[in-house]
């Protein structure tokens, strides 16, 4: 519980208190000392109420959903429940959104014992970040406005926004050891998920449903079907963080070239990597949970200002092997020399595509074979530089 705080209109009243009984003594006006009086005891019959009165009141806050992408909408809503055995005051309801820079107000009737309220209000979710709310403060105050007592309900909440996904296709596929390596098309299994490859002899063990019995009756020998588990491709995203390369709007384009990429080849099929120059690596995976954890990081990444962090150490720490994917994603500040770099990381093999923002390459050496650059001019138009460079998005006939 917060103590309680005198309002301008209370301060006010204790000086008129205490000026007009001395006023009314020197000019022996007995109604001024009495106003006075007055004054000073409504001051503390309202400070007795406020300060000492219990209200037991609790607060829910839920948040619909916690997860967004920018620009989608978002809901807070807020239950308030009467646990006492009084019908509670009018009091006020704030909370803080973003640190206190945003908040949401509104008054709450009274409510009866045991009696429940909720109240809604939208949150701004125009640009990425990890966002708090709360803590939710419930404000009592005196019918007078006089004093004013505040009491913190609802801990802190964290509303990630995620950064902006537009609907692109994935990074091409690359040929490896795998014959499938460069084949966009996605072989046909069978029900069980894998694929007829060859027969091997029959191992104590084995399961009995595999038996290859065609082939075995020609043998005489128990032949076992040798299935192979369906081919998947990699890719890794590098995005290059250094303040010295971006100003806020193309750092706010590359964490959502960054996110519709990783999208883009999860939704594909493939095993996804980001790493930033920060030395940030989420290492290879697959799946929603992967996804989650990509935009999240995606989320709370700001400019790095380290001089020490740097594009060719970041690319050079990849590792790449031959069946995997690489895109870059930096602007035109980082010079010529970042796709010359990235293509190294691919060490001459097809693969390798670099998005730059604030388009500055153009007219600069040839694009080393095997390397695709996408040049976006500002911040919007990622989609359609990536669908002309790389290729437009595929779908189902």
């Amino acid at each position: 519980m917060r103590g309680a705080t005198l309002t301008r209109r209370a301060w006010t009243l204790v000086i008129v208190g205490v000026l007009l009984p001395v006023v009314g003594r020197v000019l022996g006006v007995r109604e001024l000392t009495s106003l006075g009086l007055t004054a000073l005891f409504l001051t503390g019959a309202s400070i007795l109420l406020v300060a000492y009165g219990t209200v037991e009141l609790e607060a829910v806050r839920r948040l619909v959903p916690n997860r967004v992408h920018a620009g989608s909408p978002c809901r807070v809503d807020l239950h308030v429940r009467n646990l006492g055995t009084r019908r509670s005051p009018v009091v006020t309801a704030r909370d803080p959104f973003d640190g206190g820079r945003r908040w949401a107000r509104f008054r709450l009737a009274p409510l009866r014992p045991g009696e429940g309220c909720t109240a809604a209000y939208r949150v701004p979710t125009d640009r990425r970040g990890l966002f708090n709310l709360g803590p939710l403060q419930l404000v009592r105050t005196d019918p007078l406005g006089l004093i004013t007592r505040s009491v913190d309900l609802a801990e802190q909440d964290t509303l990630t926004v995620y950064p902006r996904v537009e609907r692109i296709t994935a990074l091409p596929h690359t040929r490896g050891a795998d014959p499938r390596g460069g084949s966009v098309t996605q072989p046909s299994f069978g029900p069980s998920g894998e694929e007829f490859h060859a027969l091997r002899p029959y191992v104590m063990g084995d399961d009995m449903r595999r038996v290859h019995w065609k082939s075995s009756a020609r043998t005489e020998d128990l032949l076992i079907r040798q299935d192979e588990l369906p081919w998947q491709g990699r890719a890794t995203v590098v995005v290059d963080l250094r303040a010295s390369v971006h100003d806020d709007p193309s750092f706010e384009a590359a964490m959502s070239a960054a996110a519709s990429i990783a999208t883009a080849c999860l939704a594909a099929g493939l095993e996804l990597r980001l790493v930033g120059t920060d030395g940030v690596d989420t290492g290879h995976g697959v799946g929603r949970g992967h996804l989650d954890r990509i935009l999240e990081r995606l989320a709370a990444w700001e400019p790095d200002d380290d001089p020490d962090h740097d594009l060719v150490r970041a690319l050079s720490g990849v590792a790449l092997a031959k069946d995997s994917s690489l895109a870059t994603i930096t602007t035109g500040r980082a010079g010529a020399g970042a796709v010359d770099v990235a293509a190294r990381a691919r060490r001459g093999r097809r693969g390798a595509v670099v998005v730059v923002f604030d388009d500055r390459l153009r007219g600069s050496a040839p694009t080393p074979a095997g390397t695709t650059v996408v040049r976006c001019a500002g911040q919007h138009g990622f989609a359609a530089a990536w669908a002309a460079s790389v290729g437009p998005v595929r779908t189902m006939a």
